[in-house]
């Protein structure tokens, strides 16, 4: 599963790259079309993996690995493969989820080993690029999530 994820991965990146008009339109509509699935995958890949860590099982790094192809696809989906996210009601609970699932895995990681530990804040810088991104490239997109980003910036810099 994990080299599937990584296939896709790199098909729409190169996808994702493309300038032509032709080839643009075709990126969106395959960015409609599969970003549900792609949702649905990656909130089951990060609920397995919060439970593994919470475990402190060994299948943790692979769950992880293709946690972080998961949410790099959804990334591109979401970011480069919507003209306006705001329209698209699985990118936008995607976004709503990720403030969420932040915090939560930020409290995993505080309790995890040393060596998966480096690999979370991956994954946890991860979810703030895509906030980056939405706010840089779509910023009408990001409006309706400016008090959910500000308590979830104040609760981590407040909160020892």
């Amino acid at each position: 599963a994990a080299q599937g994820l990584l296939f896709l991965h790199h098909t729409i990146k190169a996808l994702a790259s493309k300038r032509l008009a032709v080839d643009r339109r075709a990126f969106h509509e395959l960015s409609n079309q599969i970003i549900g699935y792609m949702l649905g995958l990656w909130h089951s890949l990060h609920t397995t993996l919060l439970h593994q860590v919470g475990l402190r099982a060994e299948e943790s790094a692979i769950t992880l690995e293709k946690a972080i192809l998961a949410i790099k696809i959804l990334r591109k989906l979401v970011i480069q493969g919507l003209k306006k996210p705001e329209e698209n009601a699985d990118a936008m609970s995607f976004i709503s989820k990720l403030f969420i699932e932040a915090r939560t895995l930020l409290d995993v990681r505080k309790n995890s080993p040393p060596q998966p530990r480096e690999h979370l804040e991956k994954y946890c810088v991860l979810h703030q690029k895509i906030w980056y991104d939405l706010l840089e490239n779509h910023p009408f997109s990001f409006v309706q999530h400016i008090s959910t980003c500000l308590s979830f910036i104040c609760s981590l810099c407040f909160t020892p």
